[in-house]
């Protein structure tokens, strides 16, 4: 079948787009899933001006990129010494 106005072949052509839009190559949506490997991170007893080390890793088992940030907001004493910042997984 030919369209013979242009107006209606640009009109096909967008409901085919918004028909299409949000699907993966699957028609599945993607989306991302973190997964952290730790559900609570505890420093037990220090001394003052000691340091306690623990690690957190975080991963992406979703189908989409996860994105964020590691930060702590205002928390004295605490500090990222590594891997902080903005990430893409």
């Amino acid at each position: 079948m030919t369209l013979p106005n242009p107006i209606l072949r640009l009109a096909s052509a967008l409901l085919l787009l918004v028909a299409f839009a949000g699907c993966s190559d699957l028609g599945a949506p993607v989306a991302p899933r973190i997964v952290l490997s730790e559900s609570a991170v505890a420093f037990g007893s220090t001394v003052v001006g000691g340091s306690v080390v623990r690690t957190l890793s975080v991963s992406n088992t979703g189908t989409g990129e996860l994105r964020g940030e590691a930060t702590i907001a205002s928390c004295d004493g605490f500090a990222i010494t590594a891997g902080g910042g903005a990430f893409n997984v």
